[in-house]
């Protein structure tokens, strides 16, 4: 047993003691679970760039297109048009939210809130995985201490026990004397194999909670215990509900599970957005952009702008709708669609939605 023990001793004699501090950062550089933790921040993070994202334009573009030789007018199968011209029609809209109540708003700040609660759980972590590396480094040193301290035990005792078989070859001593020893030095001996499972099984904790994935032997550096710190019951008790990482993440969450209320609540009022959209719309050649403005009151207006390809927009051609929100016509120009031909005369048509009090209406416009 002692050889055995020889030989962990001297492969861990070769490498540079390593102190309590350098296992705490090789801990939380390898440590999964903390990588785990940030990434899971990281992510997110990245909502509330998402949530954000409705308060930016997108942009959709169309082509509808249809070849017919002449004189075919009827298609056979699923996709079934009764009158079939060639016709080819495409354009471009933009979308730009101008205000949606608070929604968004809600949204992002719930996010954030999110990602706080997120960070807050990072720091739990890194608290944990700093608090079993303590422990499990304290430990390895205890249990290495407890095997030389069996060790020496296991030692004096062998020299006993060969005194006394001296002795018994002297007749100076009794064979029971000398069972008594044998017994004795056996115990010390299983002792000695105690202490080792457990040092190596101080080993195995203490790889586990440096984040790596088979036991290792580490030859530690003495530590001194650290100091006691003396607060009050009250005081601890106080700064613990105030700064325990998990009960200040959980307080954000709870925040920003009433940010989200707040936003699904805000769903029961429309979203008013700017659409324009751009297209040939009269085949000349030259690009014409629809576009409209509507505002908290539904006073709406619908434009079309003309101008060559890669040109400077001039003032509007024409007002292709007007409501002034005080009759049953609500925001002319709610919504907005066009790059379709409709009634295949090869030109491209523009739909114009008017909401109204009653009925909503839709005006097509070629």
């Amino acid at each position: 047993m002692r050889i055995l023990f020889l030989a962990v001793s001297l492969g861990l004699a070769a490498q540079t003691p390593m102190t309590l501090a350098e296992a705490q950062r090789l801990a939380l550089q390898n440590h999964p679970a903390l990588q785990a933790a940030q990434f899971g921040a990281q992510a997110s993070g990245e909502k509330v760039t998402q949530n954000e994202a409705a308060r930016r334009p997108f942009a959709n573009a169309n082509l509808t297109g249809a070849g017919a030789p002449e004189g075919d007018r009827v298609a056979a199968g699923a996709l079934n048009n009764p009158v079939i011209y060639s016709r080819l029609a495409m354009g471009v809209t933009v979308n730009q939210m101008v205000m949606d109540f608070g929604r968004t708003s809600q949204l992002v700040a719930g996010a954030k809130l999110a990602t706080q609660a997120e960070n807050a759980r990072v720091k739990l972590t890194r608290a944990d995985v700093i608090m079993n590396v303590q422990r499990a480094y304290f430990t390895v040193l205890r249990s290495r201490a407890v095997v030389g301290i069996a060790q020496s035990t296991v030692a004096a005792r062998q020299v006993l026990v060969e005194q006394v078989t001296a002795l018994v070859a002297a007749q100076l001593k009794s064979g029971l004397d000398l069972s008594f020893a044998s017994t004795n030095l056996a115990e010390a001996k299983l002792l000695l194999s105690t202490a080792m499972n457990e040092y190596q099984a101080a080993q195995a904790l203490l790889s586990e909670a440096m984040g790596y994935g088979d036991a290792r032997l580490f030859e530690l550096a003495d530590e001194p215990m650290p100091a006691a710190e003396t607060m009050a019951r009250d005081a601890l008790t106080a700064e613990a509900l105030r700064d325990r990482p998990e009960l200040v993440a959980s307080r954000l969450d709870t925040d920003a599970s009433r940010k989200f209320v707040a936003a699904e609540n805000a769903l029961k009022y429309p979203a008013i957005s700017a659409v324009a959209t751009a297209g040939d719309q009269n085949g000349d050649g030259a690009t014409e952009f629809l576009a409209n403005s509507c505002d908290g009151d539904y006073r709406g207006d619908v434009y079309l702008f003309s101008s060559q390809l890669w040109g400077r927009v001039q003032q509007a051609d024409v007002e292709l709708a007007h409501t002034s929100g005080t009759g049953t016509d609500l925001c002319a120009g709610w919504g907005l669609m066009g790059g379709f031909d409709l009634n295949q005369d090869n030109q491209a048509d523009i739909a114009i939605v008017f909401p109204s009090e009653t009925v909503s209406g839709v005006s097509l416009l070629e």
